[in-house]
Formats: C-alpha cells, structure tokens, sequence
C-alpha cells in the first residue's frame, strides 16, 4: 500500500485477481478483507465459478469491496456491483485479446452500467492486437456521458 499511495489521487481501485484453480474460501476471502485499509478502493476478480454465490457477494458488501465484471470468450460473470464503484474488464467477447466490440454492444453494456447504482465505473479494454481498445473506451465513455 506504501507504493501505490505515491500516486496520490490518481490511484484507482486495486485489483486481486485469483487464479483459475483457486476454489471459493469465505473465511480466508473474508480474513483478508478485514487487513484492506478503508481509503481505498478493492475489487476482486475471481476466475473459478465457485465464488459467484450470493453469500461471497454479501461478504464483499460487507466490506464494501468491489466485485470484477468481465467480458471473454466462453466466460463471464454476474454483472453486478458490491459496492459503490463498478469494475469492468472487457476482454472481447468473440475474440480473446483480439477484435474490436461493436457500437452497439458497447449500447448494451451502457444501459446496464446506467442501472447500477455506483459513484464510479472503472472500465478496462484488453490492450488488443489491433488496438481497438481506446477506441472502444472512448465510445463508451460517450455513451454514457
């Protein structure tokens, strides 16, 4: 926490991605939790199914921590928010780390940002081949005004 304070106010939501074969643990999930400083924003990104039920959403509540959305071919997961930020990673939805989402997908994931009730959207495009990313978080971005 003592390097990422240096970048003051510019320091974003901290990221704890979890690998595949790390299968749901509520006490540990929650003892780690309780050591996060309330200043800033964490989000979890859990990548084995295990962890999407409502008793693991109701311990990010809790702690006010941020569930991660994502967006890839052949997973993705609920889209919702646990706490007052949403935090989204678009990997592509036909291509991984490849293609370009359309306008009108990008439509879709707007209204559905606009009915989250947060403060924030963080919102990350894969850094893709073609370089499509910017492009797309700038449509979103316009989008949602």
């Amino acid at each position: 926490m003592a390097r990422a304070r240096l970048l003051e106010g510019k320091l974003g939501p901290l990221l704890y991605q979890l690998p595949k074969n790390m299968k749901r643990d509520d006490q540990l999930l929650e003892s780690f939790m309780q050591l996060l400083p309330n200043d800033a924003y964490h989000v979890f990104e859990f990548r084995h199914n295990s962890w999407f039920d409502d008793k693991v959403f109701n311990l990010l509540r809790k702690y006010k921590v941020g569930l991660c959305m994502y967006d890839m071919p052949g997973f993705s997961t609920p889209v919702m928010a646990t706490s007052d930020i949403a935090y989204i990673r678009f990997h592509r939805s036909q291509q991984l780390y490849g293609g370009c989402y359309s306008d009108k997908e990008l439509e879709v994931w707007a209204k559905i940002f606009t009915k989250l009730d947060v403060k924030t959207i963080f919102a990350y495009f894969n850094n893709d081949i073609e370089g499509f990313a910017t492009r797309n978080a700038l449509t979103l971005k316009n989008l949602l005004g």
